[in-house]
């Protein structure tokens, strides 16, 4: 008899033991066929597809959405019994067994809403709880089937071999005629304490003293799996002096209940009974892999304070491909081994166990990596005991590119006067620190705080490292670590940050038993050349070094990385599930590492957590406001004003020619005073931040109504309440937000917003001054009052929230080894469940990505897109090339994603939960316009968080492909046909292009930075160097350049989207780096313009602009906005960093989008160089930026890019020369 097992599920030693004790009990061979889910990719498709085709009995055991191969199979096998032990309800439509079918059961369940995170398991168990009592009284036909069913699940799920034997003893008796006895399944360790000792579970509390540790586990199938790990953790947490206990989870429908279990055994009479927890589970713990609501995992931790670690099993991966994938894990196991456990909270998922490479995959314990766990969580619990007044802590900062212009470079951070706020909070929490003002921190900058410093010498009492004392520690790394540095850095110590007598220089000062120090460069900037190498070049010996002296010397508890962000995340090593040999994992080594990160960036602290074992607390955002007119804007909005009231045409005609003049001096298009006025109104509300945030500084309550305001000026979870009050007025919002110098009624259309926006601020305003809801209801609304009161209780909330940020307090928690509530991180505006900051951030679930409103939006961007394009070019465009990013998505939970669908005409459907995503052919009728192929440029984040979204996108344009549809129809199936037989299959399907495995970004910043380019042709080189690895659903970086040149000569159109209020276009430098760095390469390529879009979806309403508009905007509602300016100045030597980095980014942009027009560059410097008060707002606070500023001025003059006329010149080099002196 053939049995073939199609299994997820590996260690399967147990299941051949018990077959073989079957085989002799009954006399009768059994032919079992093993298919790993895993192993796919590296076995004989044909084979497999054989063995399925022609088996007696086809056993499935597979999670989440079913391989097309496997799906393919099973549906024309021709077993006699088809058992799905495990699986959606795809794979349940394939159960064959006497008189039961599958596709019976299936017709039953109801399709699941879009975006739904979970089943309904309760229903569902009970349901079959109720149809196996009545086949037990009647076991006959279809019931007996039915109970058969329910009874082999149970024995795969419950595990054990006395279960496994009466499985296949049920299958023989039952369905194969042959005689032998079964017994029911029996559950055998299942939701309980268990004592290793005895080898016995228990539901009595067994107390141990603290210091403590509990170790979840899997009960029922994955139970042996976890034990060899548990034990070993178990080992080595008892040699440290913990105590340990292992409590075991639940299996099948007690997984429902496991979080009762591990709360009745960490609490004890209302006190908890361990420090920490490591969870070997997968999933979320509440609801496992049904899903569940993840609130109330957290109120445990919040209760007993308890840490929560992911103890990271790799129960899919073989040992061989651990080692050899620089991905580390599969995608599947990213998602639910990584992802979903962030959501509860869970840090470090440093891996425990993998499988080996035998027939039973059986679990392998990476001893090492158990000892490295181990002894990290137990320094996390150390911090628990441990006085304040004895810890030590290492702050560091960063100074990338390296200078005294840009040390305590971080996204939106005022880092130096956050870091003294830190050292007052240490103080008063009892920590030995002597507090220094931000004012004496900036005056360090000239000789300790900086890396490579140009304008003067290290001081005399700058730290060194000996060189003898860093060759004792740099000589016991792996000798192929050392091999790689040696490489690129030469020996110790290398020539970076090194003194004449060889010893490294480590940039920072000790205050008491806290250390403030400076990340050390990446090289690139301190040696051009080394620029010419690969992005993922190994640490130098000073960076080595700089996080030795922090662990060893100064012997630190603790190091915080403050501010977003750092490199060592970033440095060369796996994706996740990082080796010994890793660089992040070398470095951090086991120092508890906190990472105080802006909560705009989820995607980027998603790779801290995962790669730095990061314990991200999150940093709040400035405050927003609108942009408004300024000087000469004004008078032009009131001009404007005058003119469309006017009625007399000479009054008029004089009125023009006064606008004409404006014009001319605004460098702005006046032949369309509509669009003039409509231009004028965006820009004054265009909404800016207002300066940097200060860690643990909360906004006013005016910050706050404006924010607010903001945030419910968009349909979202609530109507948006400038609607509801124009809505109120029984005028058409939609009509008039659409074209708001359109008249309605007599009053010009953004009067009425105005009108709307002013009576929605009083609102907010009376609400949190404490005004009853139903009373403000009753006041302002009578034509929709039900929601205009769902609007106000989600303001009220927000509030609430907004309040209860306390980013200070949780650094003391975190630093106290106490749990902290995670929470959603995302731009706040379109994501304000950020609320309270000081949380523990995490990037959005994945699997629920695209969401439904983003899906939706993006389908509806990609047919204005190409609306736009057919009324500009009278044709449809080919081929259209986005930049996606792990940015862009977390926050816009994939609007690019939807776009993409959408243009090659495929549709998502997720009715059977977010497991199992399907795409349907939308057909050509329906479409009606032909189906436009893409090329996607992906930076390293979206690669590492999204592999299940890459597989998605590849999915789809290899159905689109395969349609018999005329070429003229389908261009992804022409421009494929075009290259399939010159090319390998699987690179003419392949679509999205990115970094290579390891590395986040190109080079294009650095050089931009350094001014290491000739021409624009070297940085386009660059670019397609290190873009040019392709991505599909089983080609992982694989080197394709020539084939990404081709693809791109193809394309018609460029678009990105906006995903954040905070970031605009010129606000960072990887906008023109992936947007810039794709069209200048596509133009060179083609020797064509081609047009760039610029999506932003962060306001009230979508727009999309050319990237020159776009940058206009930009320019004018911030760069050149006094408004702007002065928020940021406002901060000092911070603010005038943060200003000096917009400026090279224009740089960026005026090499690579070739979107900059000259007068830009002349305005820069009246704003900035030749405005006497802000240039001695820069000499007080940071004359490095303002001197750096010039270089860039002076730089975009010798290229050629601004022809400035000589008198500006000259006035320039009497400032430059002015600044040098002063600074020398």
């Amino acid at each position: 008899m053939k049995i073939t097992l199609i299994s997820t599920k590996t260690s399967l030693r147990t299941l051949y033991e018990a077959i073989k004790n079957v085989e002799e009990d009954v006399r009768c061979k059994i032919d079992l066929d093993v298919i790993y889910v895993n192993d796919l990719e590296k076995i004989n498709i044909e084979e497999v597809t054989t063995k399925i085709l022609k088996t007696d009995v086809l056993l499935l055991d597979v999670r989440g959405s079913v391989p097309e191969v496997l799906e393919n199979a099973i549906k024309n096998s021709t077993a006699q019994l088809i058992i799905p032990l495990i699986g959606g309800s795809i794979l349940l439509s394939y159960l064959k067994m006497g008189g039961l079918t599958g596709e019976a059961i299936a017709k039953r369940m109801r399709p699941l809403d879009f975006d739904a995170d979970r089943l309904d398991m309760k229903k569902i168990f009970k349901a079959i709880d109720l149809v196996e009592k009545i086949s037990r009284k009647m076991p006959l036909g279809f019931l007996r089937d039915y109970r058969n069913w329910i009874w082999l699940t149970r024995y795969w799920s419950f595990w054990g071999r006395r279960n496994l034997e009466n499985m296949f003893r049920l299958i023989l008796s039952e369905y194969l005629r042959i005689k032998t006895f079964y017994e029911e399944p029996i559950k055998e360790i299942d939701n309980c304490l268990y004592i290793l000792d005895k080898n016995y579970c228990t539901n009595n509390m067994v107390v141990h003293e603290k210091p403590a540790v509990a170790i979840f586990l899997y009960g029922g199938m994955h139970f042996e799996q976890d034990l060899p790990v548990a034990m070993s953790l178990k080992e080595e947490f008892e040699k440290l002096g913990l105590r340990v206990l292992l409590i075991v989870g639940g299996s099948a429908e007690s997984i429902l209940t496991q979080l009762d279990t591990l709360k009745r055994f960490i609490i004890f009479r209302d006190k908890p009974a361990v420090d920490a927890v490591v969870n070997l589970q997968w999933f979320t713990i509440n609801g496992g892999p049904y899903g569940g609501d993840v609130e109330p995992t957290r109120d445990l931790f919040i209760k007993t304070g308890c840490l929560l670690f992911n103890g990271l099993i790799g129960y899919m991966r073989r040992y061989s491909d651990w080692i050899n994938d620089p991905r580390g894990l599969s995608p599947i196991e990213i998602l639910t081994g990584v992802a979903l456990p962030e959501i509860d909270g869970a840090l470090e998922p440093i891996i425990s166990a993998v499988v080996d490479d035998t027939k039973y995959s059986e679990i392998i314990v990476l001893k090492e990596r158990v000892k490295k766990k181990s002894i990290r969580i137990t320094r996390w619990i150390q911090l628990r005991y441990k006085s304040n007044k004895d810890k030590k802590v290492a702050i560091v900062i960063y100074n990338y590119p390296p200078g005294e212009e840009n040390v305590g470079s971080a996204a939106y951070l005022d880092v130096f006067e956050s870091l003294s706020l830190m050292l007052k909070t240490l103080g008063e929490a009892g920590y030995i620190v002597e507090y220094v003002s931000k004012e004496k921190l900036v005056e360090r900058i000239k000789d300790l705080l900086v890396n490579s410093p140009r304008w003067r010498q290290y001081g005399d009492d700058i730290i060194r490292l000996s060189l003898e004392e860093y060759l004792r520690y740099y000589n016991t790394l792996p000798k192929k670590v050392k091999e790689d540095v040696e490489k690129i850095w030469g020996p110790p110590p290398g020539e970076i940050n090194v003194d004449n007598k060889k010893d490294l220089v480590i940039p920072g000062l000790i205050l008491g038993n806290v250390f403030i120090g400076v990340q050390p460069s990446r090289g690139f900037h301190d040696d051009p050349k080394k620029l010419y190498h690969s992005k993922d070049l190994p640490p130098h010996h000073q960076y080595i070094a700089f996080y030795h002296w922090i662990r060893d010397i100064f012997k630190a508890d603790l190091i915080i990385h403050l501010g977003t962000h750092g490199t060592l995340e970033l440095l060369p090593g796996k994706e996740v599930g990082l080796t010994e040999n890793c660089w992040p994992d070398i470095l951090i080594g086991d120092v508890p590492h906190v990472y105080i990160y802006h909560v705009t960036n989820p995607s980027e602290m998603t790779i801290a957590k995962r790669r730095g074992y990061a314990y991200i607390i999150t940093h709040g955002t400035p405050p927003f406001t609108n942009a408004d007119l300024y000087g000469e804007y004004s008078e032009l909005e009131q001009y404007v004003s005058e003119y469309m009231e006017e009625t007399d045409d000479e009054k008029k005609k004089m009125i023009y020619s006064l606008i004409n003049e404006r014009c001319v001096k605004l460098n702005l298009d006046c032949k369309d005073l509509n669009k003039l006025h409509n231009y004028l109104y965006e820009l004054k509300k265009t909404v800016i931040p207002k300066g940097l945030h200060v860690l643990g500084r909360r906004w006013s309550d005016e910050e706050i109504i404006d924010y607010i305001f903001y945030t419910v000026k968009k349909d979202g979870e609530v109507k948006a309440l400038t609607r509801l009050l124009i809505e109120e007025q029984g005028l058409n919002y939609d009509l008039i937000a659409s074209d708001p110098s359109k008249k309605i009624s007599d009053m010009e259309g953004r009067k009425i917003i105005e009108r709307a926006e002013k009576i929605g601020k009083e609102i907010i305003r009376l609400l949190i001054s404490g005004a009853d809801i139903k009373d403000l209801v009753k006041k302002f609304f009578v034509r929709s009052r039900d929601e205009a009161f769902r609007t106000l209780e989600y303001i009220k909330d927000l509030y609430e929230r907004i309040r209860k940020s306390d980013e200070l307090s949780s650094l003391i928690k975190v630093l106290n080894g106490e749990y902290i509530e995670p929470r959603v991180a995302g731009d706040p505006i379109r994501t304000p469940e950020i609320f309270p900051t000081g949380s523990h951030g995490y990037a959005f679930d994945p699997r629920l990505i695209p969401s439904k409103s983003a899906y939706m939006r993006g389908a509806r961007l990609a047919e204005q897109i190409l609306r736009r394009y057919i009324e500009k070019y009278g044709r449809y465009p080919e081929t259209i090339s986005f930049v996606l990013w792990g940015f862009e998505t977390a926050q816009t939970r994939g609007e690019t994603i939807g776009m993409i669908l959408q243009l090659l005409g495929v549709r998502l459907i997720r009715d059977k939960g977010p497991w199992n995503p399907r795409l349907e052919i939308i057909s050509l009728e329906e479409l009606g316009r032909p189906r436009i192929d893409v090329v996607i440029t992906i930076c390293g984040f979206f690669r590492d968080m999204f592999p299940n979204l890459i597989s998605l996108l590849d999915k789809a344009v290899k159905l689109v492909a395969r349609l018999d549809e005329p070429l003229d129809k389908n261009y992804i199936r022409k421009h494929y046909l075009r290259y399939k037989d010159k090319i390998e299959d699987r690179i003419a399907l392949a679509r999205i292009f990115g970094p290579k495995p390891g590395v986040y970004g190109t080079r294009l910043p650095e050089f931009i930075e350094t001014s290491e380019w000739s021409s624009e042709k070297d940085l386009v080189d660059i670019y397609l160097q290190d873009i040019g690895y392709v991505y599909t659903d089983d080609l992982h970086g694989f080197e394709a350049r020539d084939f990404l040149l081709e693809m791109l000569k193809n394309v018609d159109l460029v678009g990105q989207i906006r995903s954040s209020s905070e970031y605009d276009i010129g606000d960072l430098d990887h906008y023109y780096e992936f947007l810039g760095g794709l069209k200048r390469t596509i133009e060179l390529l083609s020797e064509k313009k081609i047009e760039t879009l610029w999506i932003d979806t962060t306001g009230d309403k979508e727009s999309i602009k050319d990237v020159k508009e776009a940058i206009d905007l930009w320019v004018r509602a911030r760069l050149l906005n006094p408004k702007w300016i002065n928020s940021m100045l406002d901060h000092g030597y911070d603010g005038a960093r943060e200003i000096m980095k917009r400026i090279e980014y224009v740089l960026g942009h005026t090499v690579l989008t070739k979107a900059v027009d000259e007068w830009i560059w002349n305005e820069i410097v009246k704003s900035y160089v030749l405005n006497q008060e802000i240039r001695e707002r820069f000499m007080r606070h940071n004359p490095w930026a303002l001197h750096k500023i010039i270089e860039r001025i002076y730089e975009a003059y010798r290229r050629g890019y601004w022809r400035a006329d000589e008198k500006m010149l000259r006035e320039i080099e009497i400032i430059r020369l002015e600044i040098e002196r002063s600074l020398e």
